[in-house]
């Protein structure tokens, strides 16, 4: 069997439509190959009652706070989750634990034996299809799937789910998915099912118009929503909320840092209006990712104290190295100071990797 470095280094001969963009997207995704796939590998995933859940941003919050109110209730839940942040174990979680190294290798081994030599699969699409095989394999009853790019041509939409969902809607992918937020939209919306109940954002109802759809406030109303419809009636699912690269606070050397994945303008204007909320006295100094295929949001940060750097995946921006900005403003900080490192997941996961305890 093989270790969990083996394991990902094995599943990086398989190309990543995360890093390689230069690809046919009518062409190069779909949904057949995968429920082949399943159907021969995983022959009862279609017995998992899943949440489906798309989106431009929350729909990771969104899903995970789906699982932990079902968790809680008692429920054996599955959670699958993208893009990761510091370990790919995070993809993968059950009753709120995310899947352990060893158990990671096990399952990429069984994978590796089951298709031999080849495997048409992408590194997102076996992913996927590894989440589904821990999901049955440890008798979970509910799967709450985040949509990973787009909604109509993206691998979890395989599934037919008891309840689908949808977040807000901004420009993001616009080489890939349209360019309006129309088009965007309409992606989105590939994940909705005949029959099947569909929650959405508030802001997204000039996008439904007269389709079938129901309308809630924000991501926990979102969530709320969608446990509602599985029979629950959920309160405060924002209480102890915690998830890796989302408003994550920590302390690195007895200085604050805050990291958040956001960058989209509307997320990083929300994230703004955060840590004025929670930190009303503390100047910020950010530290700025930006990916070269995505929209300009540098006037977010007009009037802030900022650093945009680089180097921290092939995609990134051209800037100053990401790690030496981050140990020199460690180092000088002041007290009424704190550090907010925004902009991609590959930063913010870079950084923590790096410069924290694992």
């Amino acid at each position: 069997m093989m270790d969990f470095g083996s394991a990902q280094k094995y599943l990086d001969q398989y190309i990543s439509y995360e890093i390689v963009r230069d690809f046919d997207y009518e062409k190069d995704f779909g949904l057949k190959r995968v429920s082949n796939f399943l159907d021969q590998w995983v022959p009862n995933w279609s017995t998992l009652k899943v949440i489906h859940v798309g989106g431009s941003k929350g729909k990771g919050t969104v899903s995970k706070m789906v699982s932990d109110y079902l968790v809680k209730e008692g429920k054996c839940v599955g959670l699958f989750l993208s893009p990761h942040v510091v370990s790919v174990c995070e993809r993968i979680s059950v009753d709120g634990e995310m899947i352990s190294r060893e158990n990671f290798a096990a399952v990429v081994s069984d994978f590796a034996e089951f298709v031999g030599d080849s495997c048409e699969l992408s590194w997102f699409e076996i992913f996927f299809v590894l989440a589904m095989k821990v999901f049955v394999e440890k008798g979970c009853e509910f799967a709450v799937l985040e949509v990973g790019l787009g909604g109509r041509l993206d691998a979890t939409n395989v599934v037919k789910p008891i309840v689908t969902a949808i977040t807000s809607v901004e420009m993001e992918h616009a080489d890939i998915l349209g360019d309006t937020l129309e088009k965007i939209f309409e992606e989105k919306w590939g994940i909705k099912k005949s029959g099947v109940p569909m929650i959405c954002e508030e802001n997204l109802r000039k996008f439904v118009g007269e389709r079938e759809a129901e309308f809630a406030e924000g991501n926990e109303g979102v969530a709320r929503a969608v446990l509602g419809k599985l029979g629950f009636e959920a309160r405060d699912l924002v209480g102890n909320f915690k998830m890796v690269g989302r408003f994550d606070v920590r302390e690195l050397e007895g200085k604050t840092v805050v990291f958040d994945i956001a960058h989209t303008v509307k997320s990083l204007e929300r994230l703004l209006v955060s840590l004025e909320e929670r930190f009303i006295d503390e100047k910020k100094v950010f530290l700025v990712g930006k990916l070269n295929d995505k929209g300009d949001f540098v006037k977010v940060f007009e009037g802030k104290e900022v650093r945009f750097v680089g180097g921290f995946s092939e995609r990134a921006m051209e800037g100053e190295d990401y790690s030496v900005v981050f140990e020199e403003v460690l180092a000088n900080i002041k007290k009424d100071q704190i550090i907010v490192v925004t902009g991609s997941s590959y930063l913010v996961g870079a950084i923590i990797r790096r410069f924290l305890p694992s």
